[in-house]
């Protein structure tokens, strides 16, 4: 076996090293689907977007989502770009559990609703990751005292 980088080499197959990086690589994409998912839950429990116009769904994208994916993306050790893409699967999640748990009213279009969430937060998504990586980035270049 040779150690490379952060892989194991055994014989034609590699095999990702077993460190303390795997949880690194992992939590900031779990934690990004848990915020997607607790976003469209309580914005549903809630009542917060229900005839809301698209302005209002991205002013409260802006503070609740906002900070939590530059943090998320700032944490990430590596493909911070994920976190975009796991937030959303998250949203898809919750949209799919309140159409399943919602007893009143026959939601056969909750596909168009999971695009429509999506579609909304993915500015404040993608400009929180994007300023997240940046900021990682201005950790790795400042000197340590």
């Amino acid at each position: 076996m040779h150690r490379h980088g952060r892989q194991v080499v055994d014989g034609l197959h590699k095999v990702p090293a077993l460190t303390l990086e795997a949880p690194k690589q992992v939590l900031p994409k779990v934690g990004a689907a848990a915020a997607g998912f607790f976003y469209a839950t309580a914005c549903y429990k809630f009542g917060w977007l229900g005839d809301a116009t698209p302005a209002r769904h991205l002013l409260l994208t802006l503070p609740l989502l906002g900070p939590v994916v530059i943090a998320l993306s700032a944490a990430s050790s590596e493909r911070t770009w994920l976190i975009v893409p796991s937030l959303w699967v998250g949203i898809a999640i919750g949209v799919i559990t309140d159409v399943a748990l919602d007893r009143t009213s026959a939601r056969n279009l909750f596909p168009i609703e999971i695009v429509w969430w999506v579609t909304l937060s993915s500015p404040v998504v993608i400009v929180g990751t994007v300023m997240g990586a940046l900021l990682k980035r201005g950790k790795k270049s400042t000197p340590s005292p």
